[in-house]
């Protein structure tokens, strides 16, 4: 009896609930990606040797290729680390592209990403990019469950919105590519970092946010890591901000000092970025600078816009598809209906969602404020098609979906005027939040399939 006690005293902690979301969304990476664990592949190599010389000239059994860009591109650079880490070497330069073509500094190579090399060492270049895929969509869920604990959000709610990020259909559509997934991995811990910076002022979560934030970098696309920094950093003010706006005794000049005092302490997160992404961060530059890749007009941009009837794509999930890549809003029905009721509640992360889903949105069908971003921005009108932004949007939702479900998991019976025995409470709580979670798995698990054949 004793032990028994003292496990399911285990089980109410945070190391407890934590550990049960890991098992939980470990058995839903196993269910998404079960044909990996039977031997198959998520790579299109074998599809598209059928569509090109020498290989086409006996064509074999094998569907179309789904992801040309991910053989075309990404399975190379993959294989040119397999090859050079495993004589010691390091790929500078890649010999078969043009004349010859400076890989390292490529935007999108990832040779330096800690998890990407490593797997390179230990295994073909197939499994490291199958492991890369699996592992970050688990490790995307279970950080986006920290982050919603952090805010104090109920044990239902945070995991539902941890599955619900970790099968996004922006996820599902880039994974393939393998650079989402590293920012869909690391981005909520960033946002968990930077909160317990500023809260807490803590020298240590500054230092990790350094860390996290480097290897969503190095790991990263550039322009996704723009969008992702900018977002990361948007948070950091808005928290700073909130002390401008308390309505206390304290005088606005004292209130500043306040603020400026606190956001000192970010400076220790630049400093570790900059100094662990300098040695990448430069021979990127320079081969952007060399490039000198002619930016796109405005009226050209817009011709790549989000469509109105798109946004309806967040509710429904099939339909008309043109651009799989950039039409990715479905987070599941249950996601878009409680990210309605999370965006009316009172928190301060609920009002930087909301804004920040307004403002992407603003930005992705081509409003005005499309236009301003275009001419103050440093890069924005190389982010063409404007979908490329849907990610923060489905990041935002999620957030607004576990608020809405933490309101109904907490407040609906009372507001129903139904009173519930502690043990009644518990047993809603487990039905609703497996329900809701389990239709969400179904539906992405559907759909995966569906953007894959479309």
């Amino acid at each position: 009896m004793s032990q028994l006690t003292a496990r399911l005293s285990f089980l109410r902690t945070s190391l407890g609930r934590f550990s049960i979301a890991f098992v939980i969304m470990a058995g839903v990476t196993y269910y998404i990606f079960s044909p990996v664990f039977k031997g198959y592949t998520l790579s299109d190599v074998a599809s598209r040797r059928n569509e090109l010389y020498p290989w086409a000239y006996q064509p074999a059994d094998q569907p179309e290729t789904t992801h040309a860009d991910q053989t075309d591109a990404f399975y190379p650079m993959q294989v040119l680390l397999h090859d050079a880490l495993k004589t010691g070497d390091f790929p500078l330069w890649d010999p078969y592209t043009f004349a010859g073509h400076p890989l390292f500094a490529n935007g999108q190579s990832m040779f330096l990403y800690p998890p990407r090399a490593i797997l390179s060492l230990v295994t073909t270049p197939t499994k490291a990019h199958d492991l890369l895929l699996l592992s970050h969509m688990l490790l995307g869920g279970l950080t986006m469950f920290l982050f919603l604990s952090d805010v104090r959000l109920s044990f239902g709610a945070s995991l539902f919105g941890g599955i619900s990020w970790m099968l996004n259909s922006f996820m599902l559509a880039w994974m393939p590519l393998e650079h989402f997934v590293v920012i869909e991995a690391w981005m909520p811990l960033a946002f968990f970092l930077i909160r317990r910076t500023l809260n807490h002022r803590s020298c240590l979560a500054g230092t990790w946010l350094g860390i996290v934030m480097a290897l969503i970098f190095l790991g990263g696309h550039l322009l996704l890591i723009e969008f992702t920094f900018t977002a990361i950093a948007c948070y950091g003010g808005y928290l700073l901000s909130r002390e401008l706006r308390q309505r206390n005794s304290i005088t606005f000049g004292a209130k500043l000092r306040r603020v400026v005092n606190r956001g000192i302490i970010l400076a220790i997160p630049v400093v570790v970025l900059t100094g662990l992404i300098a040695v990448q961060l430069i021979p990127n530059w320079m081969l952007v600078q060399a490039i000198d890749r002619t930016m796109p007009t405005y009226a050209e941009l817009l011709d790549f816009k989000v469509q109105a009837a798109s946004l309806m794509r967040f509710f429904v999930p099939f339909g008309p598809l043109t651009d799989p890549y950039h039409e990715a809003m479905f987070l599941g029905t249950p996601t878009a209906i409680l990210a309605l009721v999370g965006f009316w509640r009172k928190h301060s992360l609920v009002v930087y969602s909301r804004a920040t889903g307004i403002i992407v949105l603003l930005l992705a069908t081509g409003t005005p404020l499309t236009w301003i971003a275009y001419t103050l921005a440093l890069g924005f009108g190389h982010n063409k098609p404007l979908g490329r932004l849907l990610f923060l949007f489905d990041f935002v939702a999620v957030l607004l979906a576990a608020f809405g479900l933490d309101w109904v998991l907490r407040r609906a019976p009372a507001r129903a005027r139904i009173t519930l025995r502690r043990t009644w409470r518990f047993g809603w709580r487990v039905v609703i939040t497996a329900s809701l979670t389990g239709i969400v798995i179904i539906q992405m698990n559907t759909m995966a399939a569906w953007l894959d054949r479309h």
